[in-house]
């Protein structure tokens, strides 16, 4: 049934979590993935574990704005809002805004921030990236935002930045952390930011959340704009190209409702180490384990 998976884990936070305690939310979301779902077969789409931790390090060094000193965060792709309390919890003056399709998502969400009791700091938007963004832009001018999470659609993460960008909605210095950009990836969008000119750009591996011996990695970029003049705009090679249609397609596939038999754990595994492999002959690599990233 559509849904089932995201209204179980939501009857779970309400009946195990503690009201108002967003770490207690978060420990049971993951718990939910971790014990109920993974054991299953089935995999809760979430930046937990080793995710949250990059996610978390990662905003700290985000810039604020104001004599308040707020950090505004936007987020691309809620799901059921976990990542939204995850940093809205993870430094004072954080407030989050996301952008969700789903709308049975967004209602999910804006429960679960509710419970957590950072609705005052979370707000959820519905609509597609394509559509919120530019009218954001137009909207809430004021507002320009120190850290920016990309958990959509691989495929979508150049596109989005992009609007961004031309929008002047991104602070200089801002960190952009993008999600799953090994598995199933996003390769145009590595290559933009390693060789498109004005990020300073961190690949951190992971094990993905609640799935077995799977790598994944989040990229941790730092938005420094070049003079129109001298912004280099790096066109992907036709291989790039190539991978990103593989990525997307294996993406539909697991992303399909009762059709076809979806993608195993150990079949994400194996894609995750070829594509790993595959981005390596462009010099696309995380950093040694252990090496300092931060900005």
């Amino acid at each position: 049934e559509p849904h089932e998976k995201e209204l179980r884990l939501l009857a779970h936070v309400l009946q195990h979590a503690q009201m108002g305690d967003a770490a207690s939310v978060c420990q049971e979301v993951e718990r939910f993935g971790r014990e109920i779902l993974a054991p299953a077969g089935q995999w809760l789409k979430i930046a937990g574990a080793e995710k949250a931790d990059v996610l978390v390090e990662a905003l700290r060094t985000a810039p604020t704005t104001g004599r308040a000193g707020i950090c505004w965060v936007l987020e691309v792709g809620t799901y059921c809002g976990y990542s939204a309390v995850r940093m809205a919890m993870s430094r004072p003056n954080c407030h989050v805004v996301s952008i969700e399709a789903d709308p049975a998502c967004v209602a999910i969400a804006r429960s679960i921030a509710a419970f957590a009791g950072l609705s005052h700091v979370v707000t959820v938007w519905t609509g597609h990236s394509q559509d919120v963004l530019p009218w954001l832009s137009m909207t809430n001018a004021a507002t320009r935002f120190g850290a920016l999470f990309l958990d959509q659609r691989g495929a979508r993460f150049s596109t989005d930045l992009a609007v961004l960008e031309a929008s002047g909605l991104l602070l200089p210095g801002a960190v952009v952390i993008a999600d799953n950009v090994l598995k199933p990836g996003a390769p145009a969008y590595l290559w933009h930011m390693v060789y498109g000119g004005d990020y300073t750009t961190h690949i951190v591996s992971v094990k993905e959340f609640a799935m077995p011996d799977t790598e994944d990695w989040m990229s941790v970029s730092y938005y420094h704009p070049l003079h129109p003049e001298i912004l280099r705009r790096a066109t992907p090679p036709l291989v790039i190209r190539r991978l990103e249609w593989e990525a997307d397609r294996i993406r539909m596939r697991a992303q399909a409702c009762g059709i076809g038999s979806g993608v195993g754990f150990s079949e994400w595994s194996r894609f995750a180490k070829d594509m790993r492999h595959r981005l390596a002959q462009f010099d696309i690599a995380p950093i040694p384990s252990g090496a300092p990233w931060k900005r």
